[in-house]
C-alpha cells in the first residue's frame, strides 16, 4: 500500500513538459524513470509511466527501455514487452539479451529463437555469451538438437564456449537431447561441484532413473567420488534407494573409484542382489588387491544358489592368480570347462595369466596351443609368462611366430618382449622393436618409451638411452626411468653424469630408493671416488 502511494506521488510530481534538456539531464531522467519503475507495484501504473517515458523523449533510451521491458514481463505482460521492444529502432545487444531472458523465463522458447534469428540475420548484431547461453537453453527446453548444434558451432567459432555460463548451458543441452557422452559433458570441470549438484537435483526430482545412471557414469569418467556421493545422496532423498538398476550403478561407481568401504556398505543394505551385483563386488575386491575377500564373495554367492558366469570367472581367476594358488586355479579351470564358460577367449587369456603366475607354464602353453582364435592379448600373456621364467629364446620364438601369423603387436606386447631381448643382449632386436614402435606410433606412449630407454641402457647403448631420456617429458619420468639412466652411467664409470642426474632428480619430489643409491655407489667405486 505504501509503495503504491509512493508510486502515485512520484508519478504526479514528475513534470509533464520538459522540451529541451542536456545529455547530463538525460542520464538524470533515466535514473528517475528507473527509480519510478522500481517503485511501481501495480500493473495499472505501468502504461502511465510508459506514456511519460515517451513524452519526455526517452523512448529510444536503451537503459530505460530495458527496465520497462523487464517491468512489463514481471507483470506477465509479455506481449507488451515485445511491442515495446519492436518499437525501438536500433536495439542494442543488451536490449536483445533483456528480451531473450524474459522470453526464456516465461517459457516462450520458440519466440526466443525467433528473436535470436532477428538479432543475427536482420539486425546483424553479434550475440555475446549471455545471448548464446539463453538461446542454447531454449534449444534444450525444446529438444531442438539440430538447431542447438548449429548455434554451438557458431559460438565455438567465436570462442564463446570458454565462458562458464555458455559451458553450463551446453552441458544441459547435450544432456537433454540424450548425448551424455558428448565431449562438452566430459570436459565440464570436476571442481564445479555446485553445477553438478544442480544437475543432479533436477534429474533426481524428476525421477529420471536413466539420467541418474548416466550421472554416475559421468562421475566415473571424471574420476570424481564427490559427484558420485552427491548423486547417492539425491538417490536416498528421492525414493530411488530400492531401485535395483540405480543401486547397481552406484555399486559400480564406488568399486571403479576404489571406494570399497562405501561399496560394501551399499551392498549390505541392498534388498535385492542379482548376479550382476555379485559380479561387481567380486571384481571390485579383485581389482583393488583384495583377492581373499573376492573369493569369499564368490563362496557367499554360491551359497545363495546363484550360478557364476563368464564375468564371475575372469575376476575370480585374477584373484587366484594374485594368491598363486595352483590348487584353486585347477578347480576354477575345471568349473569353467564343466559349465561351458570357456567359449570366450578372454577366459582362456585369464587362465594363461593365472597358470604362468603359478609357475605352471606347461598348463599355460597347453591352453594357448588349443586356442583356435588367438588374440594379441593371448600372445602377450604367454610371451610375458616365458620372459618372467627366464625362457627368453622361447619368448622370442613365440614373438616371431606371432608376426608370421599376421598378428600385429600392441604396446603391451612390445613392453613384454623387450626384457627377453635385454636378457640375451640382443641389441639389434631392441632397435627393431624401437623402429616398429616409431612406425606405428607406440613411442608416443611414455610406458613404451621408458621400456625402450631401460632396454638400451641395460644393453650398454648409452647414447640412444640418453636421447630417449631427454625426449621424454619431465613429468612422465618415474623413479625407474631415472634409476636406469643412473645405473647405465655408473656401469660405464661416468660418475659426473650420475651425480648430475641425481641433482636433477632431487627437486622433483621423487621417492629415491635403494636402486638410486646403489647406482651412485657403483659410480663412485668404478671411478675410485672413495671420499664421495
Amino acid at each position: 500500500m505504501l509503495s503504491a502511494q509512493r508510486s502515485r506521488h512520484f508519478l504526479s510530481s514528475f513534470p509533464l513538459q520538459f522540451p529541451h534538456f542536456l545529455a547530463t539531464q538525460t542520464r538524470l531522467f533515466s535514473r528517475i524513470f528507473s527509480s519510478l519503475l522500481n517503485l511501481c507495484k501495480e500493473q495499472r501504473h505501468l502504461p502511465q509511466i510508459h506514456a511519460r517515458f515517451i513524452f519526455h523523449g526517452l523512448h529510444q533510451n536503451p537503459t530505460v527501455s530495458s527496465h520497462l521491458i523487464d517491468s512489463y514481463a514481471n507483470f506477465g505482460l509479455l506481449n507488451l514487452s515485445l511491442q515495446l521492444f519492436d518499437s525501438i529502432t536500433n536495439p542494442s545487444s543488451h536490449l536483445y539479451n533483456t528480451m531473450l531472458r524474459n522470453l526464456v523465463t516465461s517459457g516462450e522458447y520458440e519466440r526466443t529463437l525467433l528473436v535470436y534469428k532477428d538479432m543475427v540475420v536482420k539486425k546483424s548484431i553479434c550475440p555475446d555469451e549471455k545471448s548464446y547461453a539463453l538461446v542454447i537453453r531454449a534449444c534444450s527446453c525444446l529438444s531442438e538438437a539440430d538447431y542447438g548444434k548449429m548455434v554451438h558451432g557458431q559460438l565455438a567459432k567465436l570462442g564463446f564456449d570458454s565462458f562458464e555460463v555458455v559451458g553450463d548451458a551446453l552441458v544441459e543441452f547435450y544432456w537433454e537431447v540424450g548425448e551424455f557422452e558428448h565431449k562438452v559433458v566430459d570436459e565440464k570441470p570436476v571442481k564445479d561441484l555446485g553445477y553438478w549438484k544442480g544437475l543432479i537435483a533436477e534429474d533426481s526430482q524428476s525421477g529420471n532413473v536413466a539420467s541418474i545412471i548416466n550421472l554416475l557414469r559421468t562421475s566415473v569418467d571424471l574420476g570424481s567420488l564427490g559427484i558420485g556421493k552427491a548423486v547417492h545422496c539425491w538417490v536416498l532423498v528421492s525414493g530411488l534407494s530400492n531401485d535395483l538398476s540405480v543401486n547397481t550403478a552406484l555399486l559400480s561407481m564406488y568399486s571403479k573409484l576404489g571406494s570399497l568401504t562405501n561399496a560394501r556398505l551399499l551392498f549390505e543394505t541392498m534388498l535385492e542382489k542379482d548376479l550382476v551385483v555379485w559380479n561387481i563386488m567380486i571384481s571390485a575386491y579383485s581389482q583393488n588387491g583384495k583377492p581373499k575377500e573376492s573369493l569369499e564373495n564368490l563362496r557367499c554367492m554360491a551359497n545363495f544358489g546363484i550360478k557364476a558366469d563368464m564375468f564371475t570367472a575372469i575376476p575370480t581367476i585374477s584373484s587366484i592368480r594374485q594368491l598363486k594358488s595352483i590348487e584353486w586355479g585347477k578347480q576354477m579351470h575345471a568349473y569353467v570347462t564343466r559349465n561351458g564358460l570357456d567359449y570366450q577367449v578372454s577366459v582362456h587369456n585369464s587362465l594363461i595369466d593365472m597358470y604362468c603366475e603359478c609357475d605352471c607354464l606347461i598348463y599355460a602353453r597347453k591352453i594357448f596351443d588349443n586356442l583356435t582364435n588367438k588374440t594379441v592379448v593371448s600372445w602377450s600373456s604367454i610371451i610375458k609368462g616365458y620372459v618372467n621364467h627366464d625362457q627368453n629364446l622361447d619368448a622370442l620364438s613365440l614373438f616371431s611366430r606371432m608376426k608370421t601369423d599376421g598378428i600385429k603387436a600392441d604396446f603391451i606386447t612390445v613392453i613384454n618382449i623387450l626384457p627377453a631381448c635385454v636378457n640375451i643382449g640382443a641389441l639389434e632386436q631392441v632397435k627393431c622393436l624401437h623402429g616398429y614402435s616409431l612406425k606405428f606410433g607406440l613411442n608416443l606412449l611414455s610406458s613404451v618409451n621408458s621400456a625402450l630407454l631401460i632396454s638400451y641402457a641395460k644393453c650398454g647403448c648409452i647414447v640412444f638411452a640418453r636421447k630417449l631420456f631427454d625426449e621424454e617429458k619431465i613429468d612422465s619420468k618415474d623413479v625407474i626411468t631415472w634409476n636406469s639412466m643412473i645405473s647405465a652411467y655408473a656401469k660405464h664409470g661416468n660418475w659426473s653424469e650420475c651425480f648430475e642426474l641425481y641433482n636433477q632428480m632431487k627437486p622433483l619430489n621423487l621417492k629415491l630408493d635403494q636402486v638410486t643409491f646403489l647406482g651412485l655407489l657403483t659410480a663412485c667405486v668404478n671411478s675410485g671416488l672413495v671420499k664421495e
